[in-house]
């Protein structure tokens, strides 16, 4: 689907487990050479100056040309041709014509049309009748053609805002982790340095104190590793969409307060990939029809003008009106073997219509079963917050009362750190199994509203 960051988001765990997959991403990143060039300054711009987007703009323009190009072998075809030469040498056994001026009957003739190196011009026109209905069928191609380019150019666009939004979204928890451990930290800061006091004044142990600075060290790695993913989030926002994260955030802002609660669902036959195999498979058949029309007569009507002498015109033309019928009688078995192929291709394009349903469902049901099981783990951890969140207060009103035991305050923090953490991880499923639900049921695009119109050809 949208980017590798989803497979690491089906990792559950603590804190110290967190983006295997990123790191290795990001790892790849900063090998590659730091990217220079455009800067978009807003998302927008990023996903319709996508090239992927971009080419499948360039697609609806090329479907426009087929069109104009089929509807051309319709219309009449007018030609110029001109033409001259001189006798090399003739020979002529007929008796000449009895000239005006000469009174020798045993002149050669000599052919006019080349004396005195004389250029004759022939204006063409040809205007097709009946050509078994290719024109029309390379007009109906040309047109599904388009669609498919239009539709492909939705699903490009929904797909590159899904990527942006995947990394924005692992983004945003990697802010609210790196602020979490900060957090805990200078809560467990305290402590530490509580502890430290009671084993100055040797009412405390050195393995209390070992064991404190130890958690502080777990929850300052967590905290360095948030940072450094958030530098590599940075490095890739700007690698593969050209955006920082300050044009970033906005967008993700007006997603979350845009989408629903619950995973959209839509029928897999209903959805953009389908209806564009579906007009693959239109087409193919428009294809067949023009594969028959190849076999049928073709019928054209030609008017031939001619203009003899051009050089020196003396109004001396000729119209010839023609009617000119062409029938295949045989090619080799070549048009039944385009036929064949044609079938073997409509046969496969089902096949891959069916294997499209299948995976649509299944990827939908998965994002429901997502969603519904970061649900529940949400309901358990908050449920834990809330008991160890009951046992700190009554710790932290115990402390330098009638007990002190600095460790197991440091003890608890470091469970609810990691508690906190769990949490953050099961809001990113959460959304993720939303944005998976927009994007499968096609409403990605209408949700953000990314339509940009139709490309200018």
């Amino acid at each position: 689907m949208f980017s590798p960051l989803i497979r690491h988001l089906k990792q559950k765990g603590g804190f110290l487990t967190l983006a295997p997959t990123l790191t290795a991403i990001g790892l790849m990143v900063l090998m590659a050479p730091s990217a220079h060039g455009q800067q978009y300054e807003t998302v927008e711009d990023a996903i319709h100056q996508n090239p992927t987007v971009q080419r499948e703009r360039a697609a609806v323009c090329q479907a426009r040309s087929r069109y104009d190009l089929a509807r051309a072998g319709q219309l009449p075809r007018v030609d110029l041709s001109v033409s001259g030469g001189s006798p090399l040498k003739s020979r002529f056994t007929r008796p000449s014509r009895r000239s005006f001026f000469s009174t020798n009957n045993n002149e050669a003739a000599i052919d006019r049309r080349f004396d005195n190196n004389n250029i004759d011009g022939v204006v063409r026109l040809t205007q097709p009748i009946y050509d078994g209905q290719q024109a029309e069928m390379g007009k109906r191609i040309a047109e599904n053609q388009g669609a498919v380019a239009r539709l492909s150019v939705s699903i490009e666009t929904d797909t590159v805002a899904a990527d942006i939004l995947t990394v924005a979204l692992e983004y945003h928890l990697q802010l609210k982790l790196k602020e979490h451990f900060e957090k805990q930290r200078t809560e467990l800061e305290v402590l530490t340095n509580r502890i430290k006091e009671r084993v100055d004044l040797g009412a405390g142990r050195v393995s209390d104190l070992r064991e404190s600075r130890l958690m502080e060290l777990e929850l300052e790695v967590a905290q360095s590793q948030a940072e450094r993913q958030l530098e590599l989030l940075e490095r890739e926002l700007q690698a593969r969409f050209k955006l920082k994260p300050e044009h970033m955030l906005p967008f993700l802002d007006r997603y979350l307060s845009l989408r629903g609660d619950e995973v959209l669902v839509e029928a897999s036959e209903a959805i953009r990939s389908i209806k564009r195999l579906d007009l693959d498979l239109q087409t193919i058949d428009f294809e067949k029809r023009q594969l028959t029309g190849e076999r049928r007569p073709n019928v054209t009507a030609h008017l031939d003008t001619t203009l003899y002498d051009v050089d020196s015109f003396s109004y001396e033309y000729e119209m010839v009106g023609r009617l000119q019928l062409t029938m295949p009688i045989y090619d080799g078995g070549s048009n039944q073997a385009r036929k064949n192929e044609n079938e073997w291709r409509r046969r496969g394009l089902l096949s891959e219509r069916a294997g499209l349903i299948r995976s649509h469902s299944s990827r939908t049901q998965q994002a429901i079963s997502d969603h519904h099981q970061a649900t529940e783990a949400l309901k358990e951890i908050d449920a834990q917050l809330l008991e160890m969140t009951q046992r700190f207060d009554t710790l932290e009103a115990r402390e330098g009362q009638t007990q002190s035991d600095p460790l197991a305050l440091a003890r608890l923090i470091n469970e609810i750190a990691q508690a906190k953490a769990g949490r953050i991880n099961q809001e990113l499923n959460l959304e993720l199994s939303l944005l998976q639900g927009i994007f499968f049921a096609d409403q990605l695009g209408q949700l953000l509203d990314l339509n940009a119109g139709e490309p200018t050809c």
